[in-house]
């Protein structure tokens, strides 16, 4: 159909009377098919709005010129018009799963706070009007991954029970999506985000690489792809290196706190070394200078043997201090012998005086 053929409205609503029922997928791709023809040229699209205002028409046929225009609207990522768009036609095919689904797209690339939870509310009402309907499941994964996305660059919790049923639940939507339609890019691209934030990396990067590789390069709208595609990419080894980084830095903490509790049994059993070896010099030091003073009022014999006797006893401290501080069984075991000796020796002086 040429651009002239297209402005014609009986050629046009021929063209759209031969869509499919509104609730398949099939009528989902038509649509994106007739948009590509024409490059998502909005101008060469205008003649499809006249149709969805004319209530003398079918409104299935309505409703398709309607989700023509805003598919092309969509994927040119032109969010104003597609949104006065949507809300213009509201109170008509509000009943429609692919209105809702259209409205959720539209509100989710606008991206604010409360166009994410309009978003979230429109995808799920097509999910409950068209539980099967894998362009639907995509939508409702995109926009439910996408609040979880916002959540997760604030830092907000996203591993409470109730996210964690959320991703499980995006988990099987998006494998029920590739599962019926493998061949489509844009549907692995999305499990590459979903993997990405579960943790899977790897498998986010072999996913993207899918989208890359499915994606038509002779498509309108190629280029738009190829930079959300890479965008994407970026976003995934970002979170990447930011959990390897945190991975470091609980290790590391660990590590620290297992220093720092060895380090106090260290100095725990330092002090208390530190307190016997006190103890044991004050002890040589007080039997040395009893000794002394006891010894200048002695005769030499008597001052003799209680010389001997008391360096006897302070070698059989000094073998309490290698108990402490050597360890050694030998050593030990000759300090007692050497201080044994004396001690003898002081008792039996006075046979030789």
């Amino acid at each position: 159909m040429t651009a002239r053929e297209f402005s014609d409205s009986s050629l046009l609503i021929s063209r759209l009377t031969a869509f499919a029922n509104p609730n398949t997928r099939d009528f989902e791709v038509q649509a994106i098919d007739l948009c590509q023809e024409f490059h998502l040229e909005v101008d060469k699209l205008s003649g499809l709005e006249p149709i969805a205002r004319d209530d003398s028409l079918d409104l299935d046929i309505r409703f398709a010129a309607l989700f023509c225009l805003g598919s092309a609207l969509r994927r040119r990522h032109d969010t104003a018009k597609l949104i006065e768009l949507v809300e213009g036609y509201g109170p008509t095919f509000r009943e429609f799963g692919l209105y809702q689904h259209l409205k959720a797209m539209a509100y989710m690339q606008r991206s604010s706070r409360g166009d994410i939870d309009i978003a979230i509310a429109a995808a799920t009402r097509a999910k409950q009007i068209l539980p099967e309907h894998v362009g639907v499941l995509h939508s409702y994964v995109v926009v439910k991954l996408q609040d979880l996305e916002d959540r997760k660059a604030v830092e907000e919790n996203i591993d409470g029970e109730h996210d964690l049923l959320t991703l499980s639940e995006l988990n099987s939507d998006i494998a029920t999506v590739l599962a019926d339609e493998p061949h489509y890019g844009k549907f692995h691209a999305t499990n590459a985000r979903l993997q990405s934030l579960l943790g899977n990396h790897e498998t986010a990067r072999r996913s993207l690489l899918c989208a890359m590789y499915e994606e038509d390069a002779s498509g309108a709208d190629y280029p738009i792809r190829m930079i959300e595609y890479n965008s994407i990419l970026a976003r995934i080894m970002l979170r990447e290196s930011l959990m390897k980084f945190a991975e470091s830095v609980s290790e590391a903490s660990k590590h620290a706190l297992e220093l720092r509790a060895d380090f106090k049994n260290v100095v725990t059993e330092a002090q208390s070394d530190y307190l016997q070896l006190l103890g044991i010099f004050s002890a040589i030091i007080g039997l040395l200078i009893t000794g002394v003073q006891v010894a200048s009022n002695l005769a030499l014999g008597d001052s003799a043997r209680l010389m001997l006797t008391v360096s006897g006893s302070i070698i059989l401290i000094l073998s309490a201090v290698a108990v402490i501080t050597e360890k050694s069984r030998a050593k030990i075991g000759y300090l007692a012998l050497a201080g044994a000796i004396l001690i003898t020796a002081g008792f039996f002086l006075d046979q030789f005086f």
